[in-house]
């Protein structure tokens, strides 16, 4: 009877946290909330986001260079599109 209490009470306390934690926002390394982030841009490539998380991205090698050949600053990361 105990150890079916013990794991009726595990498998509860997983539900909840789990719950809890797909309520959290979910931010980028560069502090973007992705919560409801459909489109991302890191400030070179532009990435799919599904739930949250970072799916694909393009792979264009960036160079952070002006038309005259100086250095400029890389763009800030931001969220495109919205669901």
């Amino acid at each position: 009877m105990l150890l079916f209490i013990m794991k009726k009470t595990i498998i509860i306390g997983t539900f909840f946290l789990v719950l809890f934690l797909v309520s959290c926002t979910q931010v980028s390394e560069s502090g973007v909330d992705l919560t409801n982030c459909k489109s991302y841009f890191d400030g070179c490539n532009t990435c799919s986001v599904v739930n949250g998380e970072i799916e694909m991205c393009t792979e264009i090698g960036c160079e952070f260079i002006d038309d005259n050949g100086n250095p400029t600053e890389k763009p800030e990361p931001e969220c495109l599109e919205y669901y």
